[in-house]
């Protein structure tokens, strides 16, 4: 399990309809996210790369440190390094644990 729902509650103070909007806004922006990244690291644009990542690894934090949050933050590296090295196979690992992600937040906001 990647979701930590524990920490999710502890980030919106215990507060189910601010859980709610932003794990929809989540489910909502991660795909473009994902796919900016894909199109970061095809035009080799580390800049975008380190950017998008950013603003992916944030949001990622509100349900997980695990998996999903730390090849964010690989890639966030990268981008800031100037480097792409590696980075296609970060992205691929990094889609399927947020698509995983993804099926735990749905789960829990349909309880």
């Amino acid at each position: 399990m990647l979701l930590d729902e524990a920490r999710l509650l502890q980030r919106v103070a215990n507060d189910r309809e601010l859980l709610e909007i932003i794990a929809r806004q989540f489910l909502d922006l991660s795909p473009q996210w994902l796919q900016t990244l894909r199109r970061a690291i095809e035009q080799t644009d580390a800049s975008l790369l380190y950017r998008t990542a950013h603003t992916l690894k944030g949001s990622l934090g509100y349900f997980t440190e695990s998996t999903p949050y730390q090849l964010a933050f690989d890639l966030e590296q990268l981008g800031k390094a100037g480097t792409l090295a590696g980075a296609s196979q970060r992205l691929a690992d990094l889609e399927r644990a947020t698509a995983q992600l993804c099926v735990e937040i749905a789960a829990l906001l349909h309880r």
